[in-house]
């Protein structure tokens, strides 16, 4: 097991769409940060939901602390995630009061990094995913 290859740090944007178990679906601009951290890593991003006029945008900065070799945990508020990372991925789990949320980051050698999550529960009580397609910007 590894930590996160160095060459996969830094700024990611692109696009994303979610579909829902009701047959919705919407596209959304993502920026994604990966940082290098002592402790672990640094992983903040933001979704802008242009489809959907009256969503609130996601705005989020976790530091992901490495427990043992490739395991991670995080908080946010009083909430304890956990995942795990490779020298190619990084996957976590959020177990929010009334879901639960996990996503998963593989990024490729061109620049590139493919998402996948899933939510048991959206705002609006359906099961709900998403994937997006980012590209490495700061090069």
């Amino acid at each position: 097991m590894a930590r996160l290859d160095d060459t996969h740090y830094g700024t990611f944007a692109g696009t994303g769409r979610w579909r829902d178990d009701k047959g919705e679906t919407h596209a959304y601009r993502v920026n994604l940060y990966l940082s290098p951290r002592d402790e672990g890593l640094g992983l903040s991003f933001v979704h802008e939901f242009h489809e959907e006029p009256d969503a609130e945008d996601i705005d989020l900065s976790l530091i992901l602390v490495e427990t043992a070799p490739s395991l991670l945990k995080f908080e946010i508020g009083p909430i304890e995630g956990r995942g795990y990372q490779t020298r190619h991925l990084v996957h976590f789990d959020i177990p929010m009061p009334d879901t639960m949320v996990e996503t998963t980051y593989l990024f490729d050698n061109h620049g590139n990094c493919h998402v996948w999550g899933s939510s048991q529960s959206n705002a609006d009580g359906n099961h709900i995913m998403w994937t997006e397609t980012l590209t490495r910007t700061d090069y």
